[in-house]
């Protein structure tokens, strides 16, 4: 062979390059190198999974059409807007908060209030619905709450004995 055939030019370069690169790593820059593979290692292992993979895939998807529909914004604005309210929230603020509710459920969830919302109930059965509005009453009935409906009074006293240990557990979070 002659020297015009091959040349061993850019090997040597790249020989050189390496070396370079070798000599001017420190230990502590191998080191996060190191730790930096490990880790990207270990996401693609993770992403690997079957299941894994299917829901990052259905994930993707999904931010593609809020952001088509322009709700991505939206969505990031409200999840701002959540964090700063709760950044804002003092201890004493979430306890009034809880108290207010607990006063506003006792309020409601009281047996006056069923025996009214009973009456209300039968009035409207037996009086026909004004003029225009039966179609809406009759959608409305699945929403509303099911003790207007007939739901006895038990099951609500049970959750709302609930309610003081749910705010203290919230009150300790910002603690």
């Amino acid at each position: 062979m002659n020297d015009t055939m091959l040349s061993n030019q850019p090997v040597d370069e790249m020989t050189r390059l390496t070396l370079a690169a070798r000599e001017a790593l420190t230990d502590s820059m191998v080191e996060r190198l190191a730790v930096t593979g490990a880790n990207a290692l270990e996401l693609i292992d993770r992403l690997n999974d079957e299941q894994t993979s299917t829901a990052m895939h259905a994930l993707i998807d999904r931010l593609t059409e809020l952001h088509r529909a322009g709700a991505l914004d939206t969505v990031c604005d409200l999840i701002m807007t959540v964090h700063a309210a709760r950044n804002a929230l003092t201890d004493n603020m979430v306890e009034r908060l809880f108290a207010f509710f607990e006063h506003m459920i006792n309020t409601v969830g009281n047996e006056a209030m069923g025996e009214l919302a009973e009456h209300t109930r039968n009035d409207s059965a037996n009086s026909p619905p004004p003029r225009g509005t039966a179609p809406a009453v009759g959608a409305a009935k699945p929403c509303l709450p099911a003790r207007l409906w007939g739901e006895p009074a038990a099951p609500c006293r049970q959750r709302l004995a609930r309610l003081p240990a749910f705010r203290d557990a919230a009150c300790s979070r910002f603690v």
